[in-house]
C-alpha cells in the first residue's frame, strides 16, 4: 500500500511536496474476520488551518491572509475490527501503515523541501533547520518548524503562517504524523509508516520511504510494482506559467486474501473488508 503525497507550493514552483511512502505486508488471519482500510487522501494546495481536515491525518498549511500553506498527504492504513483504533488500542488492531509525504510552503522566498512519507521514521523536511517539520517517529510524532504543530498519532502537525506572504506546509499524516512546517518557509516532515511485527498473524513486511523532494515530480517507491498505477501517492510541482501549486496523489491500497485481489482507492469514508 503508499500513502498520499503533500502538496506543492504557489510562487514556490521549484519544489514538488513529499511523495507517500510504501508498505508491504503478509499476515495470517481468520477467516471471517472484519479489518478496516483507510485510504488517504492527497494532500491539497492552499489548505489552511480552520478547513476540513485531509482524510488519513494530513496536516493543514499555515494561514495566510496573502498565500495560504499546503497540506500534507494522509496516511494508509489496515486495522483489525471496526473503526479507527486509538493510540492505546494500536498495538492490538493495527496491522501496517504507510506514511504520507509533507506539504510545500508557499512563499516568495527560498521554500524548505518537504519531508517524503514511510519508512519506519518519515522523512524529515530539508533547508533552514529552524523552519523544517521533522518526520514522524515509530513512538512520537515529529517535531515542527518554530511556531508550527508537532506531529501525533495518525495526524501531522499544521504549519506556521502569520507573517507576510508566508504559509509554511503541514506534516503528512503516518503511524505518527510529520511536524509543521514554520518560520517564514516551512515544510512539513513525513509520516512514518509502521507494520505491527508484534502481532500473532505476522508473517513478514517492509516499510519505504520515498524519495527527497525537489525541483521535479516524484514517484513514491515500488513505482514498478504491478499493483501500482500512476499518480498514487506522486508528489507534483506546481504549474509552471500560473505560479499555482498542485494537489498530492492519493494513497491506494490493495489487499490479496487467498490469492484473490481487492483494491481499494481515497474514497473520504473508512472501507471494510471481510475475510
Amino acid at each position: 500500500m503508499w500513502g498520499a503525497a503533500g502538496a506543492s507550493g504557489d510562487n514556490s514552483a521549484v519544489l514538488s511536496g513529499g511523495s507517500g511512502g510504501f508498505t508491504k505486508c503478509e499476515f495470517m488471519l481468520q477467516k471471517g474476520e472484519r479489518l478496516s482500510i483507510l485510504v488517504g487522501q492527497g494532500g491539497e494546495y492552499g489548505h489552511r488551518v480552520g478547513t476540513t481536515p485531509r482524510f488519513g491525518g494530513g496536516g493543514s498549511g499555515g494561514a495566510n491572509s496573502d498565500y495560504n500553506g499546503n497540506s500534507g498527504g494522509g496516511c494508509s492504513f489496515i486495522c483489525d475490527g471496526e473503526g479507527i483504533p486509538s493510540e492505546g488500542e494500536a498495538m492490538r488492531r493495527m496491522l501496517a501503515v504507510a506514511g504520507g509525504g509533507g506539504g510545500a510552503a508557499s512563499t516568495y522566498g527560498n521554500p524548505n523541501s518537504p519531508g517524503s512519507g514511510g519508512g519506519e521514521c518519515g522523512g524529515d523536511a530539508v533547508g533552514k533547520e529552524t523552519e523544517c517539520g521533522r518526520g514522524g517517529k515509530s513512538t512520537s510524532g515529529g517535531i515542527a518548524g518554530c511556531s508550527g504543530q508537532n506531529g501525533s498519532f495518525l495526524q501531522g502537525g499544521s504549519g506556521y503562517g502569520k507573517e507576510s506572504n508566508v504559509g509554511s506546509g503541514g506534516g503528512g499524516g503516518g503511524f505518527y504524523g510529520g511536524g509543521g512546517g514554520g518560520g517564514r518557509s516551512g515544510a512539513g516532515g513525513g509520516g512514518s509508516g509502521f507494520i505491527n511485527k508484534a502481532h500473532p498473524g505476522f508473517v513478514q513486511g517492509e516499510t519505504i520511504s520515498g524519495p527527497k523532494a525537489g525541483p521535479t515530480e516524484k514517484l513514491p517507491p515500488e513505482n514498478s510494482d504491478p499493483d501500482y498505477q500512476d499518480g498514487f501517492g506522486k508528489a507534483h510541482l506546481a504549474q509552471m506559467g500560473t505560479g499555482k501549486g498542485r494537489n498530492g496523489g492519493d494513497g491506494r491500497v490493495v489487499i490479496y486474501v487467498d490469492g484473490k485481489r481487492t483494491v481499494f482507492a481515497f474514497t473520504g469514508n473508512l472501507q471494510t473488508l471481510v475475510l
